[in-house]
């Protein structure tokens, strides 16, 4: 790249997302465990119905199973396993209810101003329904809740096909999983697009101008280097007001692999854990193993999860899960996290 050039558009990271846009204008980060499998630190589940990325899966010859699931994952609060009936899951399922109804009738404009966080506030009266409130929102739209206005959570609900679609597994977002990993669709896409992707250069800052420039710093080796763009954009005062209030969601997403699924033999491996750091875990194995878990933490708790040694939130994710799965789950075989 030379330090003055022209482009349309900037694609940066070079995930599937990425190369999938970079491949439509021209016409995921995975991993390998102790054990072999490949494993995806990315994105990974194909939702229900998603018939474009499982074309592309069949293009790189991959192949997709069903999540493993018993229908409904087991809600843990300070240890203990709680009762699907109980007054503060019922609660929240009212309040899910009411909100997907709302998403199919009418969204009060006023919703704007009130942020999803405080709407659970508001509503929910029990401590342990607005947890659970927390992290189902969370988990299932990566948003930071504080600043996730209920109107946009009422908005893009029907547009994900009504919340169960977003919180169920099998059926629902998280579906099926790659063999593979979905890795072999980003090696795909990349293979289409010779020379035009380079690797190992992280971006550091992105920053636009009202002239239309738009400059980019990135560090290559040990060299720190500036890039300067001319993109044609529409310059409409709506546009930067939404850009200025658009943010990336935020999850923390690890996977503890053993040799054998073993808690499949019990409880399974399906929970929604209520305690600080909330999160949800997975059951991600393949069918012929060996047994992953996946952790996914979203949100705010996402963010104060990177202040800690990578040890430390290992341990605090798995330690959790020792009374419900036996202290077999402490001794992963190997365990994968993104660089924090």
């Amino acid at each position: 790249m030379g330090r003055d050039s022209r482009a349309q558009v900037i694609v940066i990271s070079a995930g599937l997302s990425g190369l999938t846009a970079a491949s439509e204008l021209k016409s995921v980060q995975s991993a390998t465990t102790k054990l072999g499998p490949h494993l995806d630190i990315g994105g990974q589940w194909i939702g229900h119905g998603h018939h474009r990325i499982t074309a592309l899966v069949e293009k790189a010859r991959g192949t997709t199973y069903q999540t493993f699931s018993r229908g409904l994952p087991t809600i843990v609060h300070e240890g203990c396993t709680m009762s699907l009936f109980s007054l503060s899951v019922l609660l929240a399922t009212i309040w899910l209810t009411l909100r997907e109804l709302a998403s199919r009738m009418h969204v009060p404009r006023a919703w704007i101003t009130l942020s999803v966080d405080k709407a659970i506030e508001k509503f929910a009266l029990l401590e342990i329904a607005r947890h659970l409130l927390r992290l189902l929102v969370a988990v299932s739209s990566t948003a930071e809740l504080s600043m996730y206005s209920l109107y946009s959570h009422a908005k893009s609900i029907p547009l994900s096909g009504g919340l169960l679609t977003m919180l169920r597994t099998q059926g629902g977002a998280q579906d099926r999983l790659v063999v593979e990993s979905m890795g072999i669709t980003t090696s795909l896409l990349a293979s289409e697009l010779p020379g035009r992707i380079l690797t190992d250069i992280p971006v550091t800052s992105v920053s636009q101008n009202h002239e239309n420039g738009v400059t980019q710093s990135y560090h290559h080796g040990s060299s720190a280097n500036v890039e300067k763009y001319y993109v044609r954009s529409a310059d409409a005062p709506e546009r930067r007001a939404l850009q200025g209030n658009t943010r990336i969601g935020v999850v923390y997403k690890a996977i503890a692999v053993f040799e054998q699924p073993f808690w499949r033999e019990g409880l399974g491996g399906e929970f929604l854990m209520l305690d600080d750091p909330a999160c949800g875990v997975f059951d991600s194995s393949s069918p012929e193993g060996p047994g992953h878990l996946c952790f996914l933490v979203a949100g705010t708790p996402a963010r104060q999860l990177d202040t800690l040694d990578s040890n430390v939130r290992r341990e605090l994710l798995l330690t959790r899960l020792a009374p419900l799965l036996r202290r077999q789950v402490l001794q992963p075989v190997d365990w994968h996290e993104p660089d924090i």
